[in-house]
């Protein structure tokens, strides 16, 4: 099992890349979106433009979700 089969929220198997990835279901989506609403989670600094440029950023999302596409659907 690779981590993208696991909802990151409760550990629930997932179908690779279905409707609701990278969560089970649309509760646990909504539960970690409120998480990000409550304060339950932050970024622990501000984010500059040298980050959009750092290779090393830019091969960690390539990793983890593959090329991403600015007009993929769910990033919109």
């Amino acid at each position: 099992m690779t981590d993208s089969s696991v909802c990151p929220k409760c550990g629930d198997t997932i179908p690779e890349r279905g409707p609701t990835w990278p969560f089970c279901s649309k509760r646990c989506s909504d539960a970690d979106l409120m998480g990000w609403f409550s304060g339950e989670y932050c970024l622990s600094r501000d984010i500059t433009e040298e980050d959009f440029a750092d290779p090393a950023v830019a091969q960690a999302f390539a990793e983890k979700l593959g090329t991403l596409d600015p007009y993929d659907p769910r990033f919109s």
